[in-house]
């Protein structure tokens, strides 16, 4: 049995499966999609989660800005370019389709960057952007750390809520009525290259900002759907069956809204920004009036 956790836990394979996945004929087609920014469902999904980086982006537009696990061609550090930031440059583990959004001017720039060990120095980038790649990731917490070493200002994460922990009480209600009715609620997750599957409750960021003597913070939450074949359906069609798709898919969000607002469960996304030096008021209330939940920590009383 092997007992050194660095032989363990390691990138390797996730870098090996990636790119076995894009050589699949059928996988590569869904990421063809996500270069050419048509109009498709699955484009209109993730432009909702990229809105949310709208108030930051408006407020600092001079900011420079890192993305992590951007390895979809650099589509985060795209939609921060469309959203106004000037400064993007866009990284992964795994450049190879980096190399292709540089050559079709689909981004400025990129580099291959383990987030566990980045190759920058302290304070680099205003800001890192970290969108649905930190759960992927073998050791999360490592990876944050390091981005927040990189950061300036902050750390902008999107990423699945830990829906178990992050729970209102008439959702804890629901869980004990599963539990009477024997109703199993699977609480954890792995996937193909061998990682576990993180979520992020609002309580986990905090006591990771609290641990490093960090007490800012601010969280809005958003709700999502997947149906495979989304990517392949625009928002305009005509078609009858691709109309149902689109349809069916927004139910499937419009009912998730639906129970958060009867607190019976919180959002399934949840996107955080983690202030590494204390922002403007100014930003803060501009935060705050667009729905975000800002947040001061207690401060720690023995330093």
């Amino acid at each position: 049995m092997n007992n050194n956790i660095n032989d363990i836990v390691k990138y390797d394979k996730s870098k090996k499966i990636y790119t076995e996945d894009l050589q699949n004929i059928e996988r590569r087609k869904v990421a063809e999609t996500w270069i050419n920014q048509s109009n498709t469902l699955d484009r209109w999904r993730h432009d909702r989660m990229y809105k949310k980086l709208s108030t930051v982006v408006n407020f600092f537009p001079d900011d420079s800005w890192l993305t992590i696990g951007d390895g979809r061609y650099g589509t985060d550090g795209n939609a921060l370019m469309k959203l106004g930031a000037k400064k993007v440059h866009c990284s992964d583990m795994c450049d190879d389709l980096l190399k292709i959004g540089k050559e079709k001017k689909f981004i400025k720039e990129y580099s291959e960057q383990n987030a566990e060990n980045l190759k920058f120095t302290d304070n680099h980038f205003d800001w890192l952007y970290c969108k649905e790649s930190l759960h992927h990731m073998p050791r999360p917490y490592i990876a944050l750390k390091e981005m927040f070493r990189v950061a300036k200002k902050g750390v902008f994460l999107t990423e699945p809520r830990d829906i178990i922990n992050d729970r209102n009480k008439l959702s804890v209600l629901l869980t004990i009525i599963k539990k009477i009715f024997n109703k199993k609620q699977e609480s954890h997750g792995f996937e193909s290259a061998g990682n576990y599957l993180y979520t992020f409750s609002e309580r986990d960021i905090e006591k990771f900002l609290l641990g490093i003597h960090v007490n800012i913070v601010a969280f809005k939450g958003i709700n999502d759907a997947y149906i495979e074949g989304c990517e392949f359906v625009k928002m305009d069609t005509q078609n009858k069956n691709e109309i149902k798709m689109i349809k069916k898919l927004k139910h499937m969000i419009t009912k998730q809204n639906l129970l958060d607002i009867l607190s019976f469960r919180k959002s399934g996304v949840l996107s955080s920004i983690l202030f590494k030096s204390k922002p403007p008021k100014e930003f803060l209330d501009k935060l705050k009036r667009n729905g975000w939940i800002v947040k001061i920590l207690p401060k720690n009383p023995y330093l």
